[in-house]
């Protein structure tokens, strides 16, 4: 008797036709309803209902009007093209390009589901909006939070699953052009150029170098003039490294900063537990260390993903190893950000899609399945039940470790299976038989 395989589902046709069409009703209500309720039950598109659209787009008119970046309280530090991009948005009006960016929001997060299961080559998949709105689920509250907040996370993750994508059809440069833009959008994604450059992609790595001097030095020296976007650009750069350097940030930070900083300030300092929440009562100095030895076992623990890529030795261009390498990538940074908030975790959809691709995959051992919907399972219910307020950050990072531990269990025992049909156009790659 054969065994079922991940395409083949044991439901009938027309059940599973009907229950994916419902998968994606869901996705589809779940986007709209939380990017536009806030702004739709309160019948308004002031300012103060755009929240961090409507937050960032001033702290943009503070940044042009006094060529510098705001005190640390504000948290911004959005690089000066998207300054740039943000103050060009608010040209054609506040409330229409409010509009114009929960459209995007809209689109983007349907984009980047649908860029997951092309580089898992689930794009054809009977069942595809079934495993989408799984994973979506295990981490709506990163996501939840992005689309409610207009803040714009799901816009970078959409960029820069856009450029792996054209990475694969043998578009390099399409690749960097959306590289560079996810950088403007998120310098975070900026950890994927070395990635590129070991591996010798050395067309998108000039692509997106060259898109990035037109959007770091072309276009904020047209728009502000070439004295003045020197001045600013020094200041984004200052503001950015003193960050990270700052004691005293996350005290000033608003209450839901998640770094890991803040989070081991709660956890082992009066003034940041406040006497509710340390459990032991270290000194501040002491705290910062700690907090860098601890970003020093945190990048250990990436080198063990990559270290098993050496044994693996997959193809590259297989879409289903590109995604794991970008969900190692984007969660590596998360531990370093000073100003870590929890719609940042959006990029937690890519391991979480993952996950959910493996637990429908009958090509893998059982123990796998069972393994990758347990650690499905216990993120969800650490996000929903888990810690809040206050320690928030605590969950947060127990999700990224989570994450990453996933990341490395499945790059190390997954068997290496043939490139999947939609993934064949990759470059230097042909059809396998």
């Amino acid at each position: 008797m054969n065994m079922p395989t991940a395409s083949r589902p044991s439901l009938c046709p027309r059940t599973l036709k009907v229950i994916n069409s419902l998968s994606l009703l869901a996705i589809v209500l779940y986007t709209l309803w939380f990017t536009t309720s806030f702004q739709i039950r309160h019948q308004s598109l002031d300012v103060s209902r755009l929240i961090d659209y409507g937050l960032n787009y001033e702290q943009s008119l503070v940044v042009e009007k006094a060529l510098a970046y705001p005190s640390w309280p504000r948290g911004f530090l959005y690089p000066p093209p998207n300054v740039i991009l943000r103050l060009g948005l608010g040209q054609i009006g506040l409330k229409v390009s409010a509009i114009l960016w929960m459209g995007l929001l809209i689109a983007a997060t349907l984009a980047c589901l649908e860029a997951l299961l092309y580089l898992l080559g689930r794009s054809r998949h009977p069942a595809k909006y079934v495993m989408a709105f799984l994973a979506l689920c295990s981490v709506e509250y990163f996501i939840e939070w992005d689309l409610r907040a207009l803040n714009g996370n799901m816009i970078y993750l959409a960029s820069l699953l856009g450029a792996l994508i054209c990475f694969c059809k043998a578009r390099p440069h399409a690749a960097g052009m959306l590289l560079a833009g996810s950088i403007v959008l998120k310098v975070y994604s900026v950890v994927f150029l070395p990635y590129f450059l070991i591996k010798r992609q050395y067309r998108l790595c000039l692509a997106a170098l060259l898109w990035l001097g037109f959007f770091f030095v072309v276009l904020p020296g047209t728009y502000f003039g070439p004295s003045n976007a020197w001045v600013v650009t020094e200041n984004w750069v200052t503001t950015v490294l003193r960050s990270s350097d700052s004691l005293s940030l996350p005290f000033e930070y608003p209450a839901y900063l998640t770094s890991l900083h803040k989070t081991l300030l709660i956890l082992l300092n009066e003034r940041g537990g406040k006497g509710l929440h340390n459990v032991m009562n270290l000194g501040e100095e002491q705290v910062f260390g700690l907090t860098r030895w601890s970003q020093g076992i945190w990048i250990l623990f990436v080198a063990a993903y990559f270290l098993s890529t050496l044994r693996t030795s997959p193809d590259l261009h297989h879409g289903k190893t590109l995604m794991m390498d970008a969900g190692a990538l984007t969660l590596l940074i998360l531990p370093f950000s000073p100003a870590l908030q929890p719609h940042h975790g959006v990029v937690m959809l890519i391991p979480a899609l993952m996950l959910v691709s493996i637990s429908f995959d009958h090509t893998v051992s059982s123990a796998l399945r069972w393994t990758s919907a347990a650690i499905l399972l216990a993120g969800y219910v650490e996000l929903q039940f888990g810690p809040s307020l206050a320690i928030r950050g605590l969950g947060m990072m127990i999700c990224i470790v989570l994450y990453m531990s996933a990341l490395i269990l499945i790059r190390t025992t997954l068997p290496h299976s043939p490139v999947p049909a939609e993934s064949n156009r990759a470059i230097g790659s042909s059809p396998r038989p």
